[in-house]
């Protein structure tokens, strides 16, 4: 006869886990195989007012699990949960850049922890600045491998092969490796035994973000500038070489106080010129080019009107076509009744006619459009009177499928 199954434990407590079963609270001392062994703390009955002592008791899994289904389980703290950093970054918002430094470091902390399980590298210190090319070695040995996988699992993708840009296998990959130091590897290797991988990523995306000069000398930077836009095809280089001058002006004139002050950090041509497109790239650009070549570079740069809701905005816009074009790009003609055709004067003759549309900026739907012929004064107005006027009658005579209420 076949032994009977052994039923397993769903085990939702662990050592240490404070909980509370109604109003009773607890700690978990220890798990045995019969349940788990718990200290309850001393509690009162609501309803008798009696007070019971704390005491020690082993409670069984079952029990915990029925008591979790009928809602009556309360866990107030696990020891192995981590409180929430808000200024943790996420996994899925890290850099590639930032994930490829990660593994990187992982793979030498994987290659010094497999040192020390082989009995090849103590866990001292010294001993690891003592033997830094051997770590080196295996590290950089097993990061080859790393890359070698990799690529090896993204040259097939779905049987079809792919490549990848030289561009983009260096910048997944190439970055500083200035590491050659037996206490940056005894740092990693800690980072990486307390807090787990996610203590190998560096702060490599706020590299760059320090500044070089403060906000006096860029207040001074800005104000020279101002008064640099009114020369007669202004470059960059002439603006460089002004503002220079007036720095070493402003310079000795500090100097030559009686109680010298700081002078100003000197500027180059980069910094000068990204001073110019965050204030004025479009003075400069104007006063070096002039407004048409400007408008035909830079008028679609804009981020245009942002909006929130539909009916926000509406623009309003007239544009003059030739007829002929306008009824065979569209097919109206065809769909036209005679009374439509005598008022936009539809007899063969050449004819240009004005399209006046209302549109929703939000929703990118037309409110209004309508088309006269040319000449006919003021068809904003009529424009206008469309957009509130009730839409159903249209909509059901298109056969939309839901209604079209204006108001």
């Amino acid at each position: 006869m076949a032994a009977p199954f052994k039923k397993k434990c769903k085990v939702l407590l662990e050592k240490d886990c404070e909980f509370a079963v109604g109003i009773r609270g607890g700690r978990v001392l220890e798990l045995r195989p019969e349940g788990y062994l718990v200290f309850w703390e001393e509690w009162t009955d609501p309803e008798t007012g009696e007070c019971h002592e704390s005491t020690g008791g082993v409670i069984s899994y079952d029990a915990i699990v029925t008591e979790n289904n009928y809602g009556n389980l309360t866990i107030l703290r696990r020891p192995l949960a981590q409180p929430f950093d808000p200024k943790r970054i996420r996994r899925v918002e890290r850099l590639p850049a930032e994930i490829a430094r990660q593994r990187f470091k992982k793979q030498y902390v994987l290659a010094i922890q497999e040192m020390i399980d082989d009995g090849d590298l103590e866990l001292i210190r010294d001993d690891f600045c003592d033997k830094i090319i051997d770590i080196v070695a295996k590290g950089k040995g097993r990061y080859d491998k790393y890359l070698a996988a990799l690529a090896i699992r993204e040259g097939k993708r779905g049987g079809a092969k792919t490549r990848k840009s030289k561009k983009e296998i260096e910048k997944s990959v190439e970055f500083h490796q200035g590491f050659k130091c037996g206490q940056t590897m005894w740092k990693w290797y800690w980072q990486w035994r307390i807090d787990g991988e996610d203590a190998l990523f560096d702060k490599y995306r706020n590299c760059g973000k320090h500044r070089h000069h403060d906000d006096a000398t860029d207040a001074f930077i800005v104000r020279a500038l101002n008064t640099l836009w009114d020369k007669e095809r202004p470059t960059v280089k002439a603006f460089v070489e002004s503002v220079q001058s007036l720095l070493d002006a402003e310079n000795e004139r500090r100097e030559r106080l009686p109680v010298p002050t700081a002078k100003m950090k000197w500027v180059g041509y980069d910094y000068i010129l990204s001073l110019i497109k965050e204030h004025a790239p479009l003075d400069h650009k104007i006063r070096k080019k002039g407004w048409d070549k400007t408008y035909k570079d830079l008028h679609t740069l804009g981020v245009g009107i942002e909006t929130s809701r539909a009916l926000q905005r509406v623009e309003i816009d007239e544009y003059t076509v030739d007829l002929f074009v306008l009824m065979e790009s569209t097919g109206l003609f065809d769909h036209l009744p005679e009374s439509i055709k005598q008022i936009l004067q539809l007899d063969g003759r050449a004819r240009r006619v004005t399209l006046s549309a209302a549109l929703d900026v939000h929703t990118r739907c037309f409110l209004a459009l309508q088309i006269v012929p040319e000449g006919i004064d003021n068809p904003l107005s009529h424009t206008l009177e469309m957009i509130y006027t009730d839409k159903n009658p249209i909509a059901d005579a298109s056969g939309a499928k839901f209604r079209w209420p204006m108001c």
